[in-house]
């Protein structure tokens, strides 16, 4: 298995997608970083989520809950 990103990276990538998308939710959040890394490279929900919880946790992002989707 190839890392794409070293540690924190993914962090600081989703910050910057996030920033891009403005409002957002998990799954655009991922095809966005899929596009944005390309070379067939595949987001883990495994990996974004816990990610998108420690930003959140550590006051980076903000979340929200509208029609039962949860909106970063």
């Amino acid at each position: 298995m190839v890392r794409i990103f070293r540690r924190g990276e993914l962090k600081e990538a989703i910050i910057a997608v996030v920033a891009h998308l403005g409002r957002a939710h998990g799954y655009a959040i991922m095809q966005e970083l899929e596009s944005r890394v390309g070379s067939g490279w595949k987001a883990s929900p495994g990996a974004i989520y816990p990610a998108l919880l420690a930003l959140v946790e550590s006051g980076h992002l903000v979340a929200s809950d509208e029609d039962d989707t949860r909106i970063y």
